[in-house]
């Protein structure tokens, strides 16, 4: 299976300028078997019929869904095979581990998925992992954090790269919408499957992309895509407020004893932030 005349959409971000990598670099895609990450997996076939670069995928069956999520990891290695993509498969019991760890299961599924994601990246030498997060998600992500009082990283939204432990992990297709997502399935004939608590607004996220976002677009039908540009220029801003605040720090000539009258003089946006980061150091990050 290829894409119609392997043309990749224009909101598709090369992985390697995303990870400052080369173009042949291995990639690590976490498939759900969604309408996102079969597209992002099908994209990446064509990526690397063009550029050699070696694609693997990951799925992690939650153990949520019963018989379907059964049908969703027979999917997912069924398509992934089909683009002749080697697949990881992880069976787990989230409920039971939410359970036991005293989280959600949005929360327990989420940090199980990236550990698993890690190890497959450490054990076979993939350094970058691409996911399937589109400009909806960004939106989604910037309301949630609204809500719950964040501060100017949170409303930055989800980042189109990001440093782990073992490498990068990258949003290729950040910048497009779900719709276009949707039409580039249809365009290439791409199956993909559909998971029922989507629709479950008892679910935050659910709640936010099904009875809010609706809402913000009848006021201006552009808002994803003016949420991803105010990411960007807000992450702009956050980074050079991080600049600012480690020349501070550097002007510390004993890191142990602050000296206050320059952080006092600092505008507060950056002492705060010297103040976490001086923090952080001194504690290992512990609280």
């Amino acid at each position: 299976m290829s894409a119609r005349n392997n043309i990749l959409p224009s909101g598709f971000k090369s992985p390697a300028l995303l990870s400052g990598m080369s173009e042949d670099t291995p990639i690590l895609v976490g498939l759900s078997g969604g309408a996102d990450s079969s597209a992002l997996l099908h994209m990446l076939s064509v990526y690397r019929e063009k550029c050699g670069a070696k694609i693997y995928a990951a799925h992690v069956n939650h153990g949520i869904r019963g018989a379907e999520a059964d049908r969703d990891e027979e999917f997912c290695r069924e398509y992934a095979g089909s683009l002749g993509v080697e697949i990881f498969v992880l069976r787990a019991d989230v409920p039971a581990l939410a359970k036991e760890r005293g989280e959600s299961v949005e929360t327990a599924a989420r940090a199980l998925r990236y550990s698993y994601f890690e190890q497959i990246m450490r054990e076979n030498n993939i350094p970058i992992l691409a996911t399937a997060h589109n400009a909806n998600d960004n939106l989604e992500t910037v309301i949630f954090n609204i809500a719950r009082g964040s501060g100017l990283s949170g409303v930055c939204g989800i980042p189109e790269c990001r440093r782990t432990d073992h490498g990068v992990v990258i949003r290729p297709i950040l910048s497009m919408e779900k719709r276009e997502i949707i039409e580039y399935c249809r365009d290439n004939a791409i199956s993909f499957v559909t998971d029922s608590t989507n629709i479950d607004t008892d679910y935050t996220r659910n709640l936010i992309r099904a009875e809010i976002i609706p809402v913000i677009q009848r006021i201006n039908s552009g808002a994803v895509k003016n949420a991803i540009r105010m990411s960007e220029s807000l992450r702009e801003d956050m980074l050079c407020l991080d600049n600012m605040a480690d020349e501070l720090i550097e002007r510390q000539a004993d890191r142990s004893s602050i000296g206050l009258q320059s952080f006092s003089s600092a505008p507060a946006s950056v002492a705060n932030r010297a103040l976490i980061k001086l923090y952080g150091e001194l504690t290992g990050g512990k609280t």
